[in-house]
């Protein structure tokens, strides 16, 4: 998948864990297997954004792992997620938490800094297909 608007390019793509797949557009999985989504993101603007925030759901029959943010610009500040693991009304985790995996629902980060320019990164969540 991807998004794109007059500020921030968003690409999504998966890979299989278990089966040792490589990202892509599509993937192929069966019951048990783990697969990690990534979505990149790009500030294709000359100005900076504030208020950053990502947010997905975990796909049908598919069960929440872990959510991380693997590159993140140093200006993006603090990095808090909201996942199945901790859903409102619980609070937002530290991006760097480890989580209990179990439930479905929306996965989303949140940076409290300013994605400059033409800076990218990256965010990630895995699922394990039911």
């Amino acid at each position: 998948t991807t998004a794109s608007d007059a500020a921030v390019h968003l690409n999504k793509e998966v890979r299989n864990i278990t089966q040792g797949g490589t990202f892509g557009t599509t993937n192929q999985a069966k019951n048990g297997d783990v697969l990690e989504y990534r979505i990149t993101y790009t500030n294709n603007t000359t100005g900076a954004v504030t208020n950053f925030q990502v947010d997905d759901a975990t796909p049908p029959y598919t069960t929440f792992q872990s959510a991380a943010a693997p590159t993140t610009p140093a200006a993006l500040g603090t990095c808090t997620k909201v996942t199945p693991a901790n859903a409102p009304p619980a609070a937002a985790a530290a991006c760097a938490a480890t989580q209990t995996a179990g439930g479905v629902g929306p996965v989303s980060w949140r940076f409290s800094g300013t994605l400059a320019a033409g800076a990218t990164g990256t965010v990630s969540f895995q699922v394990k297909v039911d």
